[in-house]
């Protein structure tokens, strides 16, 4: 702990966000004083969860004053829990997002701000208008789309090539990018695509492609994973002063 707040310490002169990712960052036993640490220097901080533990941190959390909660929710009921791998999760981030509302309204506060985020998937890219039937079950302020972020193994191979010249040892942190046989119907994602943004104009979409033929180049030719990082993060906290990403070959 002692080390992460040396880290929190240094990186103040620089007014970051901090996001608490993972794996899921309410399991570290940790997450509540080092959330502590980054508001009480004055920073702010964001937190990427699976959702199905708020219900049981809800009260800290809106004590620590986090600043943006990022939910991941796949679809409704048995679609996310089917792509989850887990029944009644969905059911616990329902739950979840309904005691953080309900702690923010009974303390005034308007944070943390609720981002519901949609990874499209082969599990849900046909009916991703579903989605929007979200409303019925916890208010939030953001609902957020995020194509999948994937490589080719010939970006991957590539990759590796230039990190083992450079470094004299293989890498294998992007081995997992790598997405075989995507079985995903263009034509229906770009139909249910349209539907939404007519019917709800403020969703966000990442990135946002504007033609079927943008987005049949997206899913045949996938672009950098760290750029989209970037990119993403921009446009989730309107910052114009991003750590650049290097992305090497794989640019």
């Amino acid at each position: 702990m002692k080390q992460l707040e040396r880290i929190i310490n240094d990186l103040v002169p620089f007014h970051p966000t901090i996001v608490l990712t993972g794996g899921e960052p309410l399991l570290h036993k940790d997450f509540i004083p080092l959330i502590k640490i980054i508001k009480k220097n004055g920073l702010s901080c964001n937190i990427f969860t699976n959702g199905t533990l708020l219900s049981k941190y809800a009260n800290e959390i809106i004590n620590a004053e986090i600043d943006r909660v990022m939910i991941s929710v796949d679809g409704l009921g048995a679609t996310h829990d089917k792509i989850r791998g887990v029944k009644g999760s969905f059911s616990k981030v329902v739950e979840g997002i309904n005691k953080l509302n309900s702690l923010k309204e009974q303390s005034g506060k308007s944070k943390p701000i609720i981002t519901i985020n949609c990874t499209i998937s082969e599990g849900n890219y046909s009916h991703l208008i579903d989605m929007l039937e979200i409303c019925n079950y916890f208010k939030f302020d953001i609902l957020h789309f995020n194509h999948l972020w994937f490589l080719s193994k010939e970006q991957v191979d590539e990759h590796n090539q230039v990190f083992q010249n450079l470094f004299g040892f293989p890498s294998k942190s992007l081995e997992g990018l790598i997405v075989p046989d995507l079985n995903i119907d263009v034509d229906i994602l770009w139909e249910q695509i349209i539907k939404i943004k007519k019917i709800m104009p403020s969703v966000v979409f990442f990135p946002d492609l504007n033609s079927k033929e943008e987005l049949l180049d997206y899913y045949k030719s996938p672009p950098c994973p760290f750029k989209q990082i970037q990119e993403m993060l921009r446009s989730l906290y309107e910052c114009e002063d991003l750590t650049q990403w290097r992305c090497n070959t794989l640019s």
